[in-house]
């Protein structure tokens, strides 16, 4: 299968089915056998060349992590890429220097570039919400179990990610009011 030959209704049903299948693995991504899953998506479908926006916001919730990294190094992050893989170019130093990526750096980057929060709050969040809550694809109660589950771990990232990103907003905010302040003084 060679993803740059296929139609582009093709290539849209993939992404589709990729999207759905790594919103779901995301909160198992800590497991070996969800390497495994990834491993194989990486080597059959090449999603991170054509899904970096699905992988990244599948690994993203384990940013402090070295499996973050590791995920992360496999990303082609030089800036000539599509939109997509250019909106992670901040991500670019911890994918050079091997580093995990530190909440402080996620929350100031959320209130930094406007995009971003677009995509975690808008985008992710609304892909989430939909696939999570269409009781027409539910077969099962495990299943609903399962499904709500995994809706409260995506609503507990983004939680932690917003409060954290306030939190620095208003320690910049304090520092910035109290220069002004020394700075009248003087």
């Amino acid at each position: 299968f060679e993803r740059a030959v296929q139609t582009r209704a093709v290539n849209e049903q993939l992404d589709a089915e990729l999207r759905r299948f790594l919103l779901h693995l995301s909160p198992y991504f800590m497991l070996r056998p969800a390497h495994k899953c990834l491993e194989w998506l990486v080597y059959r479908y090449q999603i991170h060349s054509y899904n970096a926006d699905e992988l990244l916001m599948c690994i993203l919730p384990y940013h402090e992590t070295n499996y973050f990294v590791r995920a992360l190094q496999m990303l082609n992050l030089d800036g000539n890429g599509d939109e997509n893989t250019r909106r992670w170019l901040w991500l670019a130093d911890n994918q050079k220097k091997g580093v995990p990526l530190a909440p402080l750096t996620l929350a100031t980057h959320l209130f930094s570039e406007l995009t971003f929060f677009n995509f975690l709050a808008g985008d992710y969040l609304q892909h989430a919400i939909a696939l999570f809550t269409d009781s027409a694809r539910v077969e099962s109660e495990v299943q609903r179990k399962h499904w709500a589950n995994a809706l409260q771990f995506v609503f507990s990232f983004l939680t932690k990610t917003l409060l954290q990103s306030i939190k620095q907003l208003a320690a910049v905010s304090q520092a910035s009011k109290l220069s002004r302040k020394s700075a009248n003084n003087k």
